[in-house]
C-alpha cells in the first residue's frame, strides 16, 4: 500500500486525472457534458422545460460552444490580470474579480442563446440583459434566501 493510510493519502493520488490517458478519455464527456448543459440552458430561456433528449444532444451541433465558454473565461482572465497590473494592488483587482463573478452567468446565457463568443463578450448585451432580468433575479434569490434563514421551514 506504500504506508499510506485511508486518512493520510498518498500525494501522487492527486495527480492521477492529470496523467495523459485520463485526460484524453475524460475530455469527450466533459465536452459533451458542458455542450449538454449550455443547451438545456438555451432550451429553458426559449421557455422550453423539458431537457432534450441525450441521443439528439449528441447528434446536434454545437459542439463548438464549450471552447467558446472557455475563451470567455480566458478574456475575462486577462483583464484582471491586467487591471491588477495596472492598479498595482491586489486588493483594488478584487473589484473587478467580483465584477466579472456577477456577469459571467449573463454572458453565458447570451453566449449559449446567440451563439456568438463576440455578443457574449459585449458588455452592452451582457449588461442590457442583466437589466431586464435583475428584479425576478433578486426576488427569486430573497425567496431562496428565506426558509434557509427559519431552518428550512416555510410557514
Amino acid at each position: 500500500m506504500g504506508g499510506h493510510t485511508f486518512l493520510e493519502p498518498d500525494p501522487a493520488v492527486f495527480l492521477y486525472p492529470l496523467q495523459p490517458h485520463g485526460l484524453l478519455l475524460r475530455l469527450p464527456f466533459l465536452l459533451f457534458f458542458i455542450k449538454y448543459n449550455l443547451q438545456v440552458l438555451a432550451e429553458t430561456s426559449e421557455g422550453r422545460l423539458r431537457p432534450p433528449s441525450l441521443a439528439a444532444a449528441l447528434t446536434t451541433d454545437g459542439y463548438s460552444l464549450p471552447f467558446k465558454l472557455f475563451a470567455v473565461y480566458f478574456v475575462l482572465a486577462i483583464l484582471q490580470e491586467l487591471l491588477a497590473r495596472l492598479s498595482g494592488s491586489w486588493l483594488i483587482m478584487a473589484a473587478p474579480g467580483l465584477l466579472a463573478n456577477l456577469l459571467l452567468p449573463a454572458m453565458t446565457t447570451v453566449l449559449t442563446v446567440s451563439g456568438s463568443l463576440l455578443e457574449a463578450l459585449t458588455p452592452t448585451i451582457v449588461v442590457g440583459l442583466i437589466a431586464r432580468i435583475v428584479w425576478p433575479y433578486l426576488a427569486l434569490s430573497a425567496r431562496a434566501d428565506g426558509p434557509s434563514q427559519t431552518g428550512g421551514r416555510t410557514g
